[in-house]
């Protein structure tokens, strides 16, 4: 041996999209820069050996296309937080997917639980979803409400209402009943920041919600409700944690009669919370008794792409009409009956919409199906994602 010292090179670093690695360390890549809507981003892990870097796929980053919409969103409602508002034009029971008769509510307090994950035997469920952007949290703002508030003047206590409000600290509160018995939730924690765009889905599995005897089971109450929240840019749905509570054993009158309000609760500026910011899609919608409520995948499509929801999940299928139990068969647009069930208002960029109306897009030459116009306008919207 010549060589009077040996001294061990240190292990060479690899370089991954002019980023260097270090010996032993890793990286995330990706088959694909973007992959189309639906689709999963493959990755794999990329390990630096002394220079040579494992694995073969190429790419930093990769992103979920949008997808293909049915629905454009370039409109909205621009409410000013004071007198504007709007309302369904018809407080027909037979109109109003809401409607309730508790006499059709299942179970009594012997049935039992509702199976998680599916509606009722009997009774008449629903579900409403929003995109929507509050501009201002300094109060409680109502996303949309229904009561029999019109035929009194100004609130009342025992006036039953089911109400979605934003409160001034950002979380979500879901009020179902009267102010002496009712059902609440408010969400854990803030959700909600002014001044960005959200999607929200609430469903009512049809069954009771409240009973004049004591040691009821209140889960089965809280049960029957579900707050989802939906990600605009990529459709992924999430369910936000709250917490229930109720009055009076909750509430087992005919819940809820009434207009359908968005924006306010009611017509009357006392109590209303008006809404302020931007609401670009309310959908209102009867669900079927005994069957699955609807899964992620059409919650997300119910909320980013109302058209293309309307045409995969609701066309030719069977339905609810809302005063009624049993489903009816052939869901079809124009058709002076489908339209009761189902309400998509989109603010602007529906067919028929006008500068005092919005037109209910399952028949959108129907009048008795608008969203009527009061001190609020339609107005240019950008929503991230869609």
């Amino acid at each position: 041996y010549s060589a009077r010292s040996c001294q061990v090179a240190s292990a060479a670093s690899c370089t991954f999209n002019g980023q260097a690695i270090a010996h032993g360390s890793s990286v995330t890549a990706y088959f694909a820069s973007s992959v189309a809507y639906g689709s999963t981003c493959q990755s794999e892990t990329r390990t630096c050996s002394d220079g040579a870097l494992s694995g073969s796929f190429t790419h930093a980053s990769c992103t979920v296309e949008n997808a293909i919409s049915d629905t454009s969103w370039t409109k909205g409602l621009d409410f000013d937080g004071s007198s504007g508002y709007a309302r369904s034009a018809n407080d027909s029971s037979s109109e109003s997917p809401l409607h309730r008769k508790r006499t059709d509510a299942s179970p009594t307090l012997s049935d039992g639980a509702i199976t998680a994950g599916q509606t009722a035997a009997t009774g008449q469920p629903w579900a409403v979803a929003s995109v929507f952007n509050v501009s201002d949290l300094s109060s409680v703002r109502n996303l949309w409400s229904q009561a029999q508030i019109d035929s009194h003047s100004g609130n009342r206590p025992n006036d039953e209402r089911a109400k979605l409000e934003i409160q001034a600290n950002g979380k979500i509160r879901l009020f179902y009943g009267n102010e002496s018995n009712y059902l609440k939730w408010v969400s854990s924690s803030s959700l909600i920041s002014a001044n960005n765009w959200y999607g929200i889905y609430v469903d009512y599995n049809g069954g009771t919600t409240g009973n004049t005897l004591n040691g009821i089971n209140n889960n089965w109450y809280y049960s029957r409700f579900r707050i989802k929240l939906v990600d605009l840019s990529n459709g992924q749905v999430s369910d936000p944690t709250g917490t229930w509570s109720e009055s009076g054993y909750g509430t087992v009158q005919d819940v809820v009669a009434g207009y359908f309000y968005v924006g306010s609760y009611g017509p009357y500026s006392s109590g209303a919370n008006r809404f302020q910011g931007k609401i670009s899609s309310t959908v209102t919608t009867t669900l079927k008794v005994g069957t699955a409520l609807p899964d992620d995948t059409e919650v997300s499509l119910m909320v980013r792409d109302p058209m293309g929801w309307l045409s995969n999940y609701k066309v030719g299928n069977s339905w609810r009409k809302p005063n009624e139990t049993a489903a009816t068969t052939n869901f079809a647009l124009g058709s002076n009956t489908g339209e009761q069930g189902t309400k998509i208002w989109l603010m602007g960029d529906g067919t028929n919409d006008s500068s005092s109306n919005i037109a209910n897009q399952v028949n959108n030459s129907e009048s008795n199906q608008y969203l009527q116009l009061n001190s609020v306008s339609t107005t240019s919207v950008s929503i991230p994602g869609l």
